[in-house]
């Protein structure tokens, strides 16, 4: 094979075929090809090009349940476009293509960051973040392949770890979770222990600080100090309601700061011999209390509860690509091709998340239906509060209000557009239709 030399443009078609105005593809996908032409590890391939592997796998992703044979007769009988059941199986198995993927996705996931503006950003105004990229982690796990290994005579889920950017909302893959006779499902920190500084600091530039928000199963209290003294990475996470925290030391904090509304106590706590701060909160809406814990030492005690608040942000992003894209199975057996698999699940979240933001901005185009609904939460939130004789901090209320996933009427849009040839403009009026009425 010989290193692949094209032109850093669109390709010609949808599988090299001429596109006769099919608007909903060519938006969706020039981020791709844009991204794809920057890739490292490309390479030609006569039996099945990088770009119409990565069509497919798109796809495939973006189908509702589509199992890779059923993609390869929808490709023969639409499209008239035939890969070898063989040849695309055995293309999940290369590393190579692994990391060409990899490359790509990671492009658009810059992307994502680089264009998102400061309302898709919460603590844009929270001046002790400002060196800081902020990071929620978490695995995730989905139904094993139909012909999965035996595990002891078992056949357990497909686990992955990701991680996504709480200022821009942009999501990537961390590794596969590793299993064994001995392991079932990998421990998150297991897991965290085996990721490289490199991996850790997600291309943070020199002088940028990282926070990683994981919840409880990412508790190492040495971990994280050793991670916080060498390079610049801090964590947060909650309390367990077994660990044993000693010797709390009461620390001043400005109790009339807005974003500080919900803390009752703030100050240092020792964790396995290991000083950290600790954070006491009492919710504004349910009245439930809540301790945090973590490695900052600089960003006011309010702000450190929001920002574990906006970790569930990574939850409603597993909940899109599972629920709505549909993929809750494993596509293959290989833990190769399984991280294929979370690579593609996070392109396409990317890819989608740019599209939507790019139909807002130019085409005023937003669900107006979530919109609403989420103004409503927020509304019975503060009401909650004042009967409570509370109030929601602005961040809470910034945090509600960030748009966390994309509506299933828009995926749905996506889904049965992209080979239309209908008009832009009647295809843009369907959307807005769609996001203006009751799903």
């Amino acid at each position: 094979m010989t290193l692949l030399a094209e032109k850093n443009s669109e390709p010609m078609s949808i599988f090299r075929k001429p596109v006769v105005n099919k608007p909903v593809y060519h938006h969706l996908t020039a981020t791709l090809w844009e991204a794809f032409h920057q890739a490292s590890d490309r390479r030609a391939c006569s039996a099945l090009s990088d770009t119409d592997w990565l069509e497919a796998l798109l796809r495939r992703t973006l189908a509702d349940k589509m199992t890779g044979r059923c993609l390869l007769q929808l490709l023969s009988d639409q499209h008239d476009v035939q890969i070898e059941r063989g040849t695309f199986f055995e293309s999940l198995k290369s590393e190579r293509r692994s990391r060409m993927l990899r490359s790509t996705s990671g492009i658009i996931e810059n992307m994502v960051t680089a264009r998102a503006l400061d309302e898709h950003d919460p603590f844009s105004s929270i001046r002790s973040l400002a060196k800081f990229d902020l990071y929620a982690g978490d695995g995730h796990y989905i139904e094993h392949a139909s012909h999965d290994h035996l595990i002891g005579g078992d056949q357990f889920a497909t686990g992955d770890f990701f991680g996504l950017n709480l200022r821009s909302h942009a999501l990537f893959h961390l590794a596969h979770a590793q299993r064994g006779m001995q392991r079932k499902r990998e421990h998150d920190m297991h897991a965290l222990k085996r990721l490289s500084v490199e991996e850790l600091r997600h291309g943070a530039a020199k002088g940028r600080q990282v926070l990683w928000v994981w919840d409880k199963a990412g508790i190492d209290a040495q971990f994280w100090v050793d991670c916080k003294m060498k390079h610049g990475i801090y964590f947060l996470s909650r309390l367990k309601k077994n660990m044993t925290c000693e010797d709390f030391m009461p620390l001043p904090y400005a109790a009339d700061d807005p974003n500080n509304v919900g803390v009752t106590a703030f100050g240092l706590v020792s964790v396995a011999s290991q000083m950290l701060r600790c954070v006491h909160y009492t919710c504004p809406i349910s009245q439930q209390t809540y301790s945090f814990i973590t490695t900052l030492t600089t960003v006011e005690p309010g702000v450190i509860a929001q920002l574990y608040l906006a970790r569930w942000d990574i939850e409603k992003s597993f909940d899109e690509t599972k629920r709505k894209l549909g993929e809750d199975k494993s596509w293959a057996t290989t833990p190769l091709a399984k991280s294929i698999h979370a690579e593609m699940r996070v392109l396409a979240h990317n890819l989608l998340l740019l599209f939507e933001r790019r139909l807002q901005g130019s085409e005023g185009i937003s669900p107006i239906t979530e919109t609403a609904r989420r103004d409503k939460r927020i509304k019975e939130a503060q009401q909650k509060a004042a009967e409570n004789n509370r109030t929601l901090s602005p961040l809470h209320c910034a945090i509600m209000r960030r748009v966390s996933q994309r509506v299933l009427p828009f995926i749905r849009w996506v889904r049965n557009s992209i080979d239309s040839t209908d008009l832009w403009t009647a295809m843009l009026a369907r959307l807005r239709r769609y996001l203006g009425a009751i799903n």
